[in-house]
Order: structure tokens, then sequence, then C-alpha cells
């Protein structure tokens, strides 16, 4: 948990409820900027048959998919969450796109630690190339939903409910 996120938790005593920050989406949309960035960066390296890099790649696109989900889970989803408690749909679309996030994320991670335990090689580039293939457009598809579906709904909560 973030300094910033850990210190307003302390100072308004909000700790079942994450405050709203204007700040997040456009955090969270850099975030996926990032991820696609490095999706690509990884395809790239595999193509080229570059193992090493591709294992650095790898590694680095695990590192920031693990935070964006630490940043959406901990501070978007559960402000979402108590904003639309009444909106069971989106509820039940958030717990969906944020499942499917955690699934693509498995997938990630066990490739970075084959990538760690095999070491940079042929076969490790091999399937890397073949997980993200699919991974990189799941995941593509994925934030998408996010940005376009319950993007939009974050947004401060009218004063009488904001307490």
């Amino acid at each position: 948990m973030s300094t910033l996120l850990r210190s307003t938790f302390t100072e308004s005593g909000a700790l079942g409820r994450v405050p709203y920050r204007p700040e997040l989406l456009d955090e969270l949309a850099a975030l996926q900027l990032r991820l696609g960035e490095l999706s690509r960066e990884v395809e790239q390296t595999c193509r080229a048959g570059e193992p090493a890099r591709c294992a650095e790649c790898i590694c680095a696109f695990d590192g920031a998919l693990s935070q964006y989900l630490i940043d959406e889970g901990v501070q978007f989803e559960p402000y979402l969450r108590y904003a639309l408690e009444r909106d069971l749909d989106t509820q039940a679309l958030m717990r969906r796109l944020r499942a499917r996030l955690r699934e693509l994320a498995r997938e990630v991670h066990d490739l970075a630690e084959l990538s760690a335990r095999q070491g940079a090689g042929d076969r490790t580039v091999r399937a890397v190339s073949e997980v993200m293939d699919r991974v990189g457009l799941e995941l593509a598809h994925t934030l998408e939903c996010q940005r376009e579906l319950l993007f939009p709904l974050y947004r401060p909560l009218p004063a009488g409910i904001a307490g």
C-alpha cells in the first residue's frame, strides 16, 4: 500500500472506505499504456529471437501487471464497489473483469517464473511467445472494457452520500 494511501486512511479514519482521488484514472490509464508497451516489447524480443532480453521483458511485464492489479484492487475497485453498492450488474461486471485480470496475471507470472528457472533459451522464448500472443490480446480487451465501462463510473460521490 502506498504511503499516500496509507496516510489518507490514517488521517481520515476511513479504513473501511477508500477516498475518491481525481488523479487515479490518469494513473491507471498510464499504467495501462505501460502494460501495452511492455507487452509489445515482449512480443518483439521473442520475434527477434533475443532470449535474454525476452526473459527481462516478461519479468518487467509481470511486475507492471502486478502493480496495476494492486493499484486497481486497492484504490479503484473498493471505491467503485462502495459507490455502486446497489448496482448489482456493474458489481458483477467488475468481478468478472477482475477475475480475468487475475487469471491473465497468473499466466504472466508463471511465464516469468519459467524464464527465471529455465534461463534464457529458445524453448523459453517459444513458450513466452505462444502465451503472450493470446494473453496480450485478452489483456488489451479486458483493460479496454475497464476503461470504457468502469472508468466513467469513477466520480465523486454526492455530498450526502460521501461521509
